[in-house]
């Protein structure tokens, strides 16, 4: 239910990793301010889609996104190998959540962090974030993808 509230313009720059000017700047020109001088600097969840159209921010899941959250982890990791993002080839993290529902999206961010933290995903320089999938997790990534194990089998949680 959280992902139906507006969300402030820090929270909305930080899910679309932009600085809060810059996004204001976006959010003008695709129409999105008000001509209200209360406008109390609010996004919904739309118009973070179409800010997110608007700047050509990849978002890799499927049209229908899952909503169960195991699904979800599945699609995100099926998107990185049918992707071709391998060692060198890099895609923002945040594409990979982008557009599912609160719970989806927290179980894709938590595997992301998992599987960087178990080397079954690579880690980008700089922000934001970009991950990529290393030759020699492939095979384990695509069992994960395609159901036959678990992401707590392949990245047990820390306790």
């Amino acid at each position: 239910m959280d992902d139906l509230l507006p969300r402030t313009l820090g929270q909305a720059a930080h899910l679309l990793q932009l600085d809060p000017i810059a996004l204001l700047r976006a959010a003008d020109r695709a129409g999105l301010v008000p001509a209200d001088p209360a406008w109390d600097l609010t996004f919904s969840q739309a118009d973070l889609d179409t800010l997110a159209g608007a700047l050509a921010l990849p978002r890799l899941q499927p049209d229908p996104a899952p909503t169960d959250p195991g699904k979800a982890v599945r699609a995100a990791v099926r998107a990185l190998l049918d992707g071709g993002y391998r060692d060198a080839s890099r895609v923002r993290a945040d594409a990979l959540w982008r557009g599912l529902s609160g719970e989806a999206a927290r179980a894709v961010h938590d595997a992301v962090d998992r599987l960087l933290a178990h080397g079954l995903l690579l880690r980008g320089s700089g922000e934001p974030l970009q991950v990529s999938v290393p030759a020699e997790a492939v095979k384990k990534l695509e069992r994960l993808a395609a159901a036959k194990v678990t992401l707590d089998s392949l990245a047990p949680a820390e306790p």
